[in-house]
């Protein structure tokens, strides 16, 4: 079922999209969503890391519910010639 979905984007690019995906699975329960929000997209390092905490906190605030952290991996050494 992979490929599966629709994607919305505001004309010009000046607004988050939103892609529908359909899932393998059948329905099991209620109905549910899922959002993947993508916060400071230009941001690195420790900054980035601050910013999505505070992003967090925001959606925290209205009423989202956050599962879980996932650590960034770090990117891998370059060889240097």
């Amino acid at each position: 079922m992979r490929g599966l979905g629709v994607r919305l984007e505001a004309p010009g690019g000046v607004r988050p999209r939103i892609f529908f995906q359909q899932v393998p699975e059948g329905k099991t329960a209620n109905n549910r969503l899922r959002l993947d929000v993508r916060a400071a997209p230009d941001v690195h390092g420790d900054e980035r890391m601050a910013a999505l905490e505070a992003e967090c906190e925001r959606l925290v605030g209205l009423g989202a519910t956050r599962l879980r952290r996932d650590e960034p991996t770090p990117l891998p050494a370059q060889a240097t010639s």
